[in-house]
């Protein structure tokens, strides 16, 4: 038994929608770059808009250690955020349903090598999702989760 006639065609609309973004932004990179790297760097980049927006300082981007790597690195305040950003293609994508507990403890381990890195070991820090939905070519849903990993609000010794 196939699906309904409303999930295939939110499918085709989602794939066309992902072919139409892909070939837009593939302009602007070089080289022959898949699909997926060119929506989340697109991803990243409305992730760092939107924190630009709301006043935050952006520190780092795509940091990276053998532990993990960390999409965003910014200040919101007094705070230091570790951001990760999920980006997902179509209306009924859920970006938010990526974020697993691995991935979470790959971040933790990445923003403690970033702290001990930069001797910021004093500072108060928690880690935070930015889901970004890509609706259309002009439009785009952005979710902020702060505290998205259990155990936030780390003061590291």
């Amino acid at each position: 038994m196939g699906l309904p006639a409303f999930w295939t065609t939110a499918r085709r609309a989602g794939r066309n929608l992902l072919r139409r973004l892909t070939s837009v932004l593939r302009l602007h990179l070089i080289g022959s770059t898949p699909n997926h790297l060119i929506i989340g760097r697109y991803g990243e980049w409305l992730a760092r808009r939107y924190l630009h927006r709301n006043r935050c300082v952006i520190v780092a981007t795509r940091w990276r250690a053998k532990s993990g790597e960390l999409d965003i690195v910014a200040w919101d305040g007094p705070l230091l955020c570790f951001i990760e950003v999920k980006t997902r293609v179509g209306k009924h994508s859920a970006p938010e349903a990526a974020w697993t507990i691995e991935k979470s403890e790959r971040v933790r381990n990445a923003a403690q090598a970033f702290l001990s890195e930069k001797r910021l070991g004093h500072v108060v820090w928690r880690i935070d999702l930015i889901a970004v939905r890509i609706v259309s070519l002009l439009q785009a849903e952005i979710i902020r989760i702060k505290s998205a990993a259990p155990g936030q609000r780390r003061r590291t010794s």
